[in-house]
């Protein structure tokens, strides 16, 4: 039963089965942050489609992308 703020449901860690591992790398480099760049006519055009599934999720329609 959760009663706290710190009781945890699950597992730490998302399970993987050992035959999808291809290495382990251990390394003492810390982690770079990510570069966030502005939006472009792409992502626009994916969060305008994310955000008419939310609104209307029964009128949504598959985009394929072109490649």
């Amino acid at each position: 039963m959760i009663q706290d703020s710190d009781c945890r449901i699950g597992v730490p860690f998302i399970p993987i089965p050992a035959e999808k591992i291809a290495a382990i790398v251990i390394t003492q480099s810390s982690d770079s942050a990510s570069t966030v760049e502005p939006p472009d006519a792409e992502t626009n055009a994916i969060a305008g489609h994310l955000s008419a599934t939310a609104i209307m999720p029964h009128k949504a329609t598959v985009v394929p992308i072109a490649h």
